[in-house]
């Protein structure tokens, strides 16, 4: 972070019993001009909103979602789509969201937000992390109601210590450290191929009628093994070269 970045976060950081003034009016305000400020979506945002509309995950992103490789992160990412000119959120029928009970935790916490604090000075295996809380002022809406952040998320049934979140925060960060460092060894088609199983295993390979935290559980185990198997390949490989991909050294040597 730089020192703006910085200071910005200190002023929007909330403590989760401070209370906040906010009441949703439900003049739709923040449904709209979506262009501006993405939703970003989680494995157990899409399979909730695909339990509720009735459809698979990769259903779901296909009809509401559009995929994208993050300029700094090189992770696949999904967001919500919009409906142009307005920018309207996808979900938003006659005013009102498709999936309100199901909605993505972002828009449920709005106008609150949340980040992991990962202490990068502890090892790998004992790493403490905590999630630290966000008011950013929403621009809608009045003042008419005073909440604090804890109660404000239990009534959207979300834990201040969200296992998921911590787990899919720390799975994030792992996929962008190697995908970022396998651009420097492999070819654009096997980097293709790596998104692709990436965005598979992260956001799409869920059946809707079974429990998704074991599912979850079982997919970043199976990248976790894969981060190891690239970070084996590289050690291996020295420098490597970036015209050099996995498929090419295993067929044509």
């Amino acid at each position: 972070m730089n020192n703006k970045s910085i200071e910005n976060y200190l002023k929007m950081k909330i403590g989760i019993d401070e209370p906040f003034k906010f009441h949703c009016t439900q003049c739709g305000e923040c449904c709209f001009n979506r262009d501006k400020e993405v939703i970003l979506l989680s494995a157990n945002d899409i399979f909730r909103i695909a339990k509720s509309l009735k459809l698979t995950p990769g259903e779901t992103v296909k009809r509401y979602g559009f995929v994208y490789i993050g300029a700094d992160s090189r992770l696949p990412i999904v967001i919500l789509k919009t409906i142009d000119p307005m920018g309207q959120c996808v979900l938003l029928k006659e005013n009102k969201c498709a999936v309100h009970d199901n909605k993505p935790v972002i828009c449920a916490m709005f106008p609150i937000g949340r980040m992991l604090k990962i202490n990068p000075e502890e090892s790998e295996d004992t790493k403490q992390y905590k999630i630290e809380y966000l008011y950013v002022n929403p621009e809608c809406g009045d003042d008419a109601d005073t909440h604090t952040v804890s109660e404000w998320l239990y009534q959207f049934g979300i834990s201040l210590e969200d296992k998921f979140f911590a787990a899919w925060s720390l799975a994030l960060s792992k996929l962008s450290l190697v995908l970022q460092k396998a651009e420097e060894h492999f070819t654009e088609k096997t980097m293709q191929e790596l998104w692709d199983t990436t965005l598979g295993l992260l956001y799409l390979n869920y059946d809707i009628s079974q429990d998704f935290d074991s599912q979850f559980g079982a997919n970043v185990e199976k990248l976790m093994e894969l981060v190891q198997i690239l970070s084996q390949y590289w050690d291996n490989a020295g420098q490597g070269d970036k015209s050099t991909s996995m498929s090419d050294n295993k067929g044509n040597n």
